[in-house]
């Protein structure tokens, strides 16, 4: 296997986050509410030349190794992965194959896209502290901490931004 040149588990995954809940009774400002809500991606009408080169970035093959865990019940495939109902795809003896369910442990060639999901799928851990003050008063804080859920070692990628995109896309919150 070669040597990876990025590894997830080694990007910054972003700080956790420590967020104050207001007593019962007491409004939310906007900002407490879009760091509890956060909104969906925006919609794009018009497709710019900005968006399709973004279309085209996202298409590029990539070589990565997915990593497995050190539990020996491990499965040794992704769990499902697609984008837009369309199963991942692998480079196989020069053409594409589906393969929605993705090797672990072994180099693969794939789509950018694919692997994007991979990087974003992230599982949420919430601890809830109440804090009692002197006075008989609370604090609430939630404290958030993001996992990813798949480890994935980047092998291979011809373009420069490719790096920039792999670090964004493991920091990313959602």
């Amino acid at each position: 296997m070669s040597e990876p040149i990025l590894e997830s588990y080694k990007v910054n995954q972003g700080p956790d986050k420590t967020q104050n809940i207001p007593n019962l009774g007491e409004p939310l400002s906007a900002e407490e509410r879009l760091d509890v809500v956060r909104p969906a991606g925006g919609y794009v009408a018009n497709h710019d030349q900005k968006y399709l080169q973004k279309l085209a970035f996202m298409e590029e093959p990539i070589t990565v190794v997915i990593n497995g865990n050190s539990t020996h019940d491990e499965a040794t495939v992704t769990d499902f992965v697609a984008v837009n109902g369309k199963q991942a795809q692998i480079l196989v003896n020069g053409q594409w194959a589906n393969c929605p369910y993705l090797p672990k442990m072994r180099e693969v060639i794939i789509r950018r896209k694919y692997v994007d999901v991979l990087l974003r799928q992230k599982s949420e851990k919430v601890k809830t502290n109440v804090l009692r003050l002197g006075d008989g008063d609370t604090i609430n804080q939630l404290n958030r901490t993001m996992h990813l859920n798949s480890s994935v070692s980047l092998i291979k990628d011809d373009n420069p931004n490719g790096t920039e995109w792999f670090k964004r896309a493991v920091a990313s919150t959602y």
